[in-house]
């Protein structure tokens, strides 16, 4: 057997470099041809010595990829080399072929991530101060292009809260350490002052608060505010043609997240298969207190009851529990709202109780048109409260399931406090969804097609509510809701309260709002119980909002002072008045309205010093100018209503001119809306101090 005997190749094979081939052809002519004998004979002389030769050596760049050696000699013939790693490199890169667009486009987007994490990072550099990094807002203005729409600015507080998406037009390094949110309602705010035109015509959506003029009033009286944000945001509120809906709806309600829906569906679905009896519509002893429902001993041992107050009493004997509306009509006295009348109707829709209850204290408004009580219906009548008390406790006892609209209103009147209640104004929705609370006469024609609470003489009608009418159509929305299941009457679009989105996060978020206005807003107490909190002032507004957020981590504070800039006129007009930039020289008189402008913003700019102050670091702060002027909105719905109700007395032709509300009234209706609709908004973070 032969010998193996293995191949041996060199390791590194020296490569021809075909890219530096070069092809010679020699074209000489026949005299310039030398003969066989001579050629031979000049290679067999021998040769002289020759000279060393100089060698000239660079590198030259053929392409972006290969680097190859010139050697120059004298004369004059050059030879290229490529270098091993150049062959290679051009080896592989002809096997693989021209590069594709995708991976061009691969490539910039890798790029674009690298880009993306190098600012990050230069970011929270930039935040760090004293070893500790904090929390740092930039706004990105070209990629705000469009106006800012309430659902924006809620997903910022849901994004600096909770979990949301990262919006494109504004940006925070190191977002983590962002533990509070603070955000300032504060209607009267306008865009002009921070010198946008009074008509909003093709305004940017954005304006740097260092460019603004110096003639603006944000200029001259908002001096701290103005040096705590770096831009004007153009806010938007949602609205009809013709109509502005309040920013504050928008902004509370948020749809509810695809795992929520999911379980909503499946609770529906669950319940549509169900039994479902009156039982289960009866309010918890949370929902009560939520709603400021007075608590009976029976479900609260710890509840007081005031003086004056009682308490139905446990039935006989343990029975299924019946049904029994009730509806109370109110007159105002000295010290308050007192009853008048107590309506009571059984399951059957029988009237077993209507009695007339004289007050305390004379009676000083009889709100005739909507109690429809009236001196003459009250004369004579002797029965009190206590007697009014005594015989609706004897048909209402524990074996009975109180029913009623805002019933919590009723109770109170009635000074009565009962342990089963069905409340039709929470066991159906608004058009508009929780927290707004539909109206009986709104259900009524909806669910039941039945006209209630008709005070048109014209059309049948009378004067003020009937209770009886009001308690019957309550236990028919009852049975009706019993009948077709717990989804009916209820709005499915699927929306929550942005505190209970916020509830749901882990750790949970807590979130309260603080306003500053006349009289308690029963809607958002009834919305969120003692996470709502009424001042008279926006001074107390102040102090109160940083006391909430101790044990809060959102605070929504509506302050009211800046609304009496454009208040109505004494006079009842609605001209503007109010001039938006300072145009006054020293020898001129300022304007009362100027002068009134400048106050009120003197003042808003100290109370929001006072309230920076006190926040602590790291808080993140939204401050919204609310809706724009809507006087003229206002002047124009009322002459709308005013003719809308002409044109169902009278003939199109006996009305007025003057009086009638034309398309160029429509028109106009629509453009003031639509500038109403814009607002003002700014976002900071109070970091640490230096």
């Amino acid at each position: 057997m032969p010998k193996f005997t293995p191949r041996v190749e060199a390791k590194n094979p020296v490569l021809h470099d075909v890219t530096t081939k070069k092809h010679i052809t020699f074209d000489l002519s026949d005299s310039e041809t030398e003969k066989p004998a001579a050629k031979r004979a000049k290679l067999d002389k021998p040769k002289a010595a020759k000279k060393p030769k100089e060698v000239k050596k660079k590198k030259i760049q053929i392409d972006q990829k290969i680097t190859v050696e010139e050697t120059k000699v004298d004369n004059g013939v050059k030879v290229i080399n490529a270098s091993v790693e150049a062959k290679r490199k051009a080896s592989k890169k002809a096997a693989k072929g021209p590069e594709t667009t995708a991976d061009s486009v691969l490539q910039d987007q890798v790029l674009l991530k690298v880009q993306k994490r190098r600012q990050k990072l230069k970011e929270k550099k930039k935040a760090k101060k004293n070893g500790v990094v904090s929390p740092a807002l930039e706004v990105v203005p070209k990629e705000l292009t469009k106006r800012l729409g309430m659902e924006d600015i809620r997903e910022y507080i849901l994004y600096c809260l909770a979990e949301a998406p990262e919006p494109s037009w504004l940006k925070i390094a190191n977002r983590a350490a962002v533990q509070k949110l603070v955000l300032v309602y504060a209607q009267g705010l306008d865009l002009t002052y921070f010198g946008y035109p009074e008509s909003r015509a093709n305004i940017k959506p954005i304006t740097a608060l260092d460019e603004i003029e110096e003639t603006a009033l944000a200029k001259k009286t908002l001096k701290f505010f103005t040096s705590q944000f770096s831009h004007c945001v153009v806010s938007k509120s949602s609205g009809t043609k013709g109509k502005v809906h309040n920013p504050m709806t928008n902004l509370l309600q948020c749809p509810v997240s695809h795992s929520q829906k999911e379980k909503r569906d499946k609770q529906r679905a669950s319940n549509r298969e169900a039994l479902i009896t009156a039982d289960h519509y009866i309010l918890k002893l949370e929902d009560m207190i939520a709603a400021e429902y007075p608590i009976p001993t029976f479900l609260d041992s710890t509840a007081v009851l005031p003086e004056g107050w009682h308490e139905t009493r446990p039935g006989n004997e343990p029975t299924p529990k019946k049904l029994i509306a009730v509806d109370c009509e109110m007159c105002e006295t000295a010290s308050g709202m007192a009853l008048t009348r107590v309506s009571l109707i059984d399951e059957d829709s029988n009237v077993i109780l209507d009695e007339l209850v004289v007050p305390d204290e004379p009676i000083t408004n009889y709100l005739t048109e909507y109690s429809g009580i009236t001196p003459d219906m009250m004369a004579g009548v002797t029965t009190s409260l206590r007697r009014a008390q005594k015989h609706v406790r004897k048909f209402v006892d524990h074996n009975v399931i109180l029913v009623g609209h805002g019933l919590h209103n009723d109770l109170n009147a009635l000074k009565l406090t009962h342990p089963y209640c069905i409340d039709t104004s929470i066991i159906y929705h608004h058009s508009r969804g929780p927290p707004f609370r539909p109206g009986l006469k709104w259900l009524a024609t909806r669910y039941l097609k039945r006209d209630i609470q008709n005070t048109d003489p014209n059309h049948g009608g009378r004067i003020g509510h009937d209770p009886r009418e009001d308690a019957t159509a309550t236990l028919d929305l009852v049975k009706l809701k019993i009948q077709r299941g717990e989804a009916f009457g209820l709005l499915h679009d699927d929306t929550e309260l942005i505190f209970n989105r916020m509830k749901r996060f882990r750790p949970p978020r807590s979130g309260a709002i603080v306003e500053s206005c006349d009289k308690l807003n029963k809607l958002l107490s009834a919305a969120l119980g003692k996470d709502y909190f009424h001042c008279i002032s926006d001074e107390e507004a102040v102090q109160r909002t940083v006391e909430t957020l101790a044990d809060h981590d959102f605070v929504l504070s509506k302050w009211s002072d800046l609304e009496g800039i454009r208040k109505k006129n004494t006079d009842n007009s609605y001209n503007n008045g109010i001039p938006s930039v300072v145009t006054a020289t020293s020898g001129e008189t300022v304007s009362s309205e100027l002068t009134k402008a400048m106050d009120h913003l003197s003042k808003f700019d100290e109370q929001f010093k006072t309230l920076y102050d006190q926040l602590p670091e790291n808080t993140a702060i939204i401050v919204m100018g609310g809706l724009g002027d809507v006087r003229a909105v206002q002047r124009l719905q009322e002459k709308q209503e005013s003719y809308q109700a002409m044109f169902k007395k009278y003939k199109l032709s006996d009305i007025p001119e003057s009086d009638q509300f034309t398309e160029k009234d429509q028109k106009r209706l629509e453009q003031e809306a639509a500038k109403a609709q814009m607002g003002s908004t700014f976002f900071c973070i109070k970091g640490s101090q230096e």
